[in-house]
């Protein structure tokens, strides 16, 4: 058959695979970029030699300019380090250590260091100024005309009385100069060359009678101390006697005689003065010879052994941390009853049987810290309401009912 004279033998070849492309493609929005020219275009006005002429004019004016913009920055870097050292210089030049605060309870005192003890610290320069002005103030209030029948008037500074170093703070148990002791913060050093919590710390440490110790910093040069003095609450029979207890649980004093105060039987613990009562549990013992199986290798019954030894650490770690919470929660509760002056013993050495003693003649048992709360409110309402002063026994109130109410069971003598 005669081919068309319309057709045309057309050979088709293969298309060209598209080179891959690093970057991506362009937007269809997106304006093309134009180089930026190296230099610029000449002026049709200009010939030649005015045409490099302003070439190099122009390359000149952009290095100046790019030197001066640096110029500017190192400026400004110099500034700025200037600027910080003298803040560090004045820092420590003007913020020293030159009076001390002392609050314990309702009673706030000065203590005026003397002005030889602070121009022999470093910067005694410095601080002579502060410390002329201090006798000043002193001064004005100490010296005013006073009667022939008036008492002599106690030294003030800031409305607050002045005190010597071997005066007695409220308590009776530390004076001025046993506080500044332990606090270890030098006169004329700088105010911030010391940590508040550290201090607080040591304060409460070597200061037993002391309680909620804070440390803090008035500016320029005062070192303000705040506490509360200790009240012994409980006693703790131990090996070297008894040991006396505040309310928080903090460590007083260990005597030899029991003193007359609530005995508290906290069960396993470790007691050292100075510091709070940490309630302990010992991990149950495991014994090796229950992995002793012969389809178990040796390094089997090794790390079954870790195991479970890891795992009495762990269950020890959980019931100390539930005894202590049973100890603030049963004391906050004795509290917030009124029961604490009433209370003659307390007993926390199993956190599933917690109880007290209350004036000596009634047992109140308590069980668990479920519902505790609760338990405390109905145990007080029973206490101081409904028994007679003279009765004698034990008040169980450990027994909840399924509704959650208390069945209280009250055994007398």
């Amino acid at each position: 058959m005669p081919a068309d004279r319309h057709t045309r033998n057309v050979t088709v070849f293969p298309s060209r695979p598209k080179a891959k492309r690093d970057r991506p493609l362009r937007q269809e929005n997106q304006a093309p970029r134009r180089r930026r020219p190296s230099q610029p275009p000449r002026r049709p006005d200009e010939d030649e030699v005015t045409y490099r002429a302003r070439i190099l004019r122009m390359h000149r004016e952009g290095k100046m300019r790019r030197r001066r913009q640096a110029r500017n920055r190192l400026m400004l870097l110099c500034c700025g380090v200037f600027i910080l050292i003298g803040i560090l210089f004045s820092l420590n030049l003007l913020f020293r250590v030159q009076e001390f605060r002392i609050d314990i309870g309702e009673t706030s005192v000065y203590y005026l260091p003397p002005a030889a003890a602070a121009s022999s610290q470093p910067g005694a320069a410095s601080s002579a100024a502060p410390a002329s002005s201090q006798a000043a103030d002193v001064q004005a209030v100490s010296s005013a005309p006073q009667g022939e029948d008036a008492q002599p008037q106690q030294e003030q500074y800031r409305g607050k009385p002045v005190a010597q170093a071997g005066d007695m703070l409220e308590g009776g148990r530390y004076t001025v100069q046993q506080v500044l002791d332990a606090l270890s913060v030098e006169v004329g050093a700088n105010i911030f060359s010391f940590s508040a919590d550290q201090a607080a710390a040591r304060l409460e440490e070597q200061l037993p009678w002391l309680e909620q110790v804070k440390v803090l910093r008035g500016l320029p040069g005062t070192v303000v101390v705040q506490a509360q003095p200790a009240e012994a609450r409980y006693t703790v029979q131990i090996e070297e006697g008894w040991a006396a207890l505040s309310d928080q649980m903090k460590v007083l004093e260990v005597t030899a005689e029991q003193p007359a105060l609530v005995q508290a039987d906290l069960g396993e613990c470790t007691l050292e003065v100075g510091r709070k009562a940490v309630l302990n549990c010992s991990p149950e013992p495991v014994d090796p010879t229950q992995f002793d199986s012969e389809n178990m290798t040796e390094a089997e019954r090794k790390k079954a052994l870790e195991n479970t030894q890891q795992e009495a650490l762990e269950q020890a770690e959980a019931r100390r941390k539930e005894r202590a919470g049973a100890l603030d929660t049963l004391i906050a509760q004795v509290q917030a009853n009124e029961l604490a002056e009433d209370l003659t013993a307390i007993n926390v050495a199993s956190e599933l049987e917690l109880s007290f003693v209350y004036q000596g003649r009634i047992t109140v048992r308590l069980g668990t810290l479920n519902q505790l709360e609760y338990k405390m409110q109905f145990v007080a309402e029973i206490l101081k309401n409904q028994l007679a002063p003279t009765d004698r026994g034990t008040l169980d109130a450990s027994n909840i009912r399924d509704d959650g109410s208390i069945q209280p069971v009250f055994s007398r003598e």
